[in-house]
């Protein structure tokens, strides 16, 4: 088996998941489910404490 066959397998798991959160995210936008940007900055404020 190719040395970079392994890569491939490795990048894998992220290949599904990150279609899979770009979708959630497009339907969390059309239903209105955001922060405004004070409101993301208040958040992560508090997050990073």
């Amino acid at each position: 088996m190719p040395e970079d066959a392994f890569e491939d397998i490795d990048v894998l798991p992220e290949r599904i998941v990150i279609p899979e959160k770009i979708e959630k995210a497009e339907k969390d936008i059309v239903a209105g489910n955001l922060f405004a940007t004070q409101e993301a900055k208040e958040k992560l404020i508090k997050w990073l404490k």
